[in-house]
């Protein structure tokens, strides 16, 4: 079977890159034919920006996320052709899409919709976006990462209930695993007793996840 992955970027490390670099070793692990269609084959390359200008990088990710969506998915949709299409975030093709966060719910949740949605363009571009790729089932089926994830995107979009399934991300167990001695002396480190009850979150939208 050839897969092809529809996904911005794609490398080591977290996020939406991450999951798409993991499913890649793992597809060719099973012996799938496996490949993916990013930013680069739409002509477009990008090397990790050192600029600290947080109004470049926004008109950079802005002007990646409109083209990849355009663009990419016009030449994703030929260049695919004769394979299982797995889409993540910004394509707007294929027959599984993978769910990681829906545009609609973050702005409910941060309490300050219209505002966000006046300052930065981008959240109206991926608002209708979420619509379009939503209400007309483009994609055959989804896949969330939580039942949470699920129950919300059924509630906001009824065409998609039946089209879920709930896959909830792994963990390398190479990269994460116990190192003898280390607990106790991050503990002291952060001042952490042994009968305190902690919660470590890595990650942005801290208020919604």
């Amino acid at each position: 079977m050839k897969i092809i992955q529809c996904v911005r970027e794609i490398g080591a490390g977290g996020g939406v890159s991450g999951v798409a670099q993991a499913l890649l070793t793992e597809f060719k692990l099973l012996g799938h034919e496996s490949g993916s269609f990013t930013l680069s084959d739409i002509g477009i390359h990008r090397s990790k920006s050192k600029s600290k200008r947080l109004a470049w990088k926004k008109l950079v990710h802005l002007f990646d996320v409109v083209a990849f969506t355009f663009f990419g998915t016009l030449i994703g949709v030929i260049k695919s052709r004769g394979a299982q299409v797995i889409c993540h975030n910004d394509g707007m093709f294929g027959q599984v899409y993978v769910n990681h966060g829906m545009h609609r719910a973050m702005l409910d949740a941060s309490g300050h919709k219209w505002r966000l949605l006046a300052r930065n363009p981008i959240h109206v571009f991926l608002l209708a976006r979420e619509f379009v790729r939503f209400r007309f089932s483009i994609h055959r089926h989804i896949v969330c990462f939580s039942k949470m994830e699920a129950t919300q995107l059924n509630a906001y979009y009824p065409s998609t209930v039946g089209k879920v399934t709930i896959i909830p991300n792994g963990v390398d167990l190479a990269r994460f695993r116990v190192i003898p001695g280390c607990r106790r002396s991050r503990m002291e480190l952060l001042g952490v007793v042994e009968d305190d009850f902690v919660i470590v979150f890595v990650g942005h939208e801290f208020e919604r996840k």
